[in-house]
Formats: structure tokens, sequence, C-alpha cells
């Protein structure tokens, strides 16, 4: 896998198709994106950073792929780098649908600590606020 850097309309677009099959959704106009392509240089997964608080440190991340293969070790690392050495972040946040086993389980095998907060996709559905601090990151498998 390789990652895609550079390229921040291309990968925003395919994350937000993905996330928002109907158009409904966007990212602000200064989110930044990291991709991930396949050995025939097809993006098969991207990651959009946006909210960006510099006062706070804090950095959202929202996330979508074609497939779970992307998630090699070189490439996970590759995309926390990011906000942690050249954002400068102390930490990362991520929202996901309690209904989303997949990132979930990827987000907790990487490190991030989860708090459920029932209603937020809905009266019916909860969502998982996920976050990655600095410290966790160092200690962690992926620095």
């Amino acid at each position: 896998m390789t990652l895609l850097f550079m390229h921040d309309r291309e990968v925003i677009e395919f994350v937000s198709r993905m996330l928002w099959p109907d158009g409904e959704g966007a990212f602000e106009e200064n989110a930044r994106a990291i991709g991930c392509l396949d050995r025939q240089n097809r993006l098969i997964a991207g990651g959009v950073y946006h909210n960006w608080n510099p006062a706070n440190g804090t950095i959202e991340l929202s996330f979508a792929a074609t497939t779970p293969r992307w998630a090699t070790q070189s490439a996970v690392s590759g995309f926390l780098a990011y906000p942690f050495l050249d954002c400068g972040c102390q930490m990362i946040v991520s929202v996901v649908s309690e209904n989303n086993y997949r990132v979930r389980k990827l987000l907790s095998g990487v490190g991030f600590k989860h708090h459920i907060i029932s209603r937020l996709y809905g009266k019916d559905e909860a969502g998982v606020i996920y976050t990655l601090t600095d410290d966790d990151w160092q200690s962690g498998r992926y620095f």
C-alpha cells in the first residue's frame, strides 16, 4: 500500500461520497486528507482531518475505505503520524455510529479510547467518540 499526500480534494471527495452518498454532508474548506492506494494505484481508503482546533490541540479524523486490506501497520502509522508530527496535535477525535463495527474494531485496535454517547446518531442509535492522545500514540505500536 502507498500513502497519497497532497491530493486533499481527491481524497476528500472519495471519503465524502462514501460517508454521504446522497451528498448531504461536507467537510470544511481547510480540511486535509491522506489517501491509501492499492498496487494498481487505485484509491481504496482515505482519512480526512477536519475541525482542527489549534488552541486545544485537537483534530477530528473521518475515514472511509472500500476494503480492510489497506490497514497495514505502515499505512496506519502514516495516517496517525500526520496530526501528531505535522500539526502538533495532542489528541485525535473520531466519531462513529455504534453500528459501525469494522471501524470501531480498527480504532480500538490502534489504541483509541471510546466513549459511548446515546442518541448521537438519532433517537435509536448511539455514537461512539474515539480519542487518541499523543501520549497514547507514542506508547503504542503505531509510533
